[in-house]
């Protein structure tokens, strides 16, 4: 239930912790910080997300409020900005998708009861849609405009039969990454439903944390971290370079 912020020390190889404090009631599944915004959500196992604001150091935190809207362990939550409004989007055990205002009113609930519970989420700024992953091993795709409206559907997207994709993060180009059950990378581009495996020899290890920055994809994977780009040309992900950690 802690949350700890870090800093590297630019003077030597050592991280300093800035902010160390308990702020769940229960484990914390999910930590999202979003830069324009200037705030942090957390979600957790008591059922709740966290709205925080960080002070330029990170050395305090101010809590802004705490949701509940989920009947079930939370564990996964979004800072998004959709027509120029900053949202939280909230998703976890009992299949429910929560919408929140920045002001902490629950705009929206959905619930997927045909997809179980909901194992991670992602939100495709260039095309307004979030995608969400479950134990059923589907991936189900929602476009925002309609989900704010009431008048909404679901598209059920998948890399290949018998594979339950359990992490998805989106590039800036809007091209979908996901890791699977047998801890494989497929990439899916947005003008297409075609799912294109990475290679590499080192995505065969665990895949502890997987991140992005615009068009590039960083694998943490044992003691190193593995960079791929996006290349327009070939349409696909290639291997960079590797950070030894």
């Amino acid at each position: 239930g802690e949350l700890i912020i870090w800093k590297k020390d630019e003077l030597s190889e050592e991280s300093k912790t800035l902010y160390q404090k308990s702020t769940h009631n229960g484990v914390i599944f999910s930590v999202s910080y979003d830069e324009d915004y200037h705030g942090i959500v957390t979600a957790s196992d008591d059922r709740s997300i966290k709205v925080y604001r960080p002070n330029d150091s990170f050395s305090e935190l101010k809590e802004l409020s705490q949701l509940f809207g989920h009947t079930s362990r939370v564990f996964v939550c979004k800072i998004i900005k959709y027509n120029e409004e900053v949202k939280f989007i909230s998703a976890g055990e009992d299949s429910n998708i929560c919408f929140w205002t920045e002001n902490g009113t629950l705009q929206s609930k959905k619930n997927i009861s045909a997809s179980g519970g909901i194992w991670d989420l992602d939100y495709d700024l260039k095309n307004n849609r979030i995608v969400t992953s479950s134990s059923t091993g589907k991936l189900n795709q929602f476009l925002l405009d309609k989900i704010f409206h009431e008048v909404y559907s679901q598209e059920v997207i998948s890399t290949r039969e018998h594979v339950e994709p359990s992490k998805l993060i989106y590039l800036e180009n809007g091209t979908l990454c996901a890791i699977d059950s047998r801890t494989q990378i497929y990439t899916k581009m947005s003008t297409n439903n075609q799912w294109i495996k990475v290679e590499h020899p080192y995505i065969s290890q665990k895949i502890v944390a997987m991140d992005v920055f615009k068009n590039r994809l960083f694998l943490a994977v044992k003691s190193s971290i593995l960079i791929f780009d996006y290349s327009q040309i070939y349409e696909k992900l290639n291997f960079t370079f590797e950070l030894n950690v």
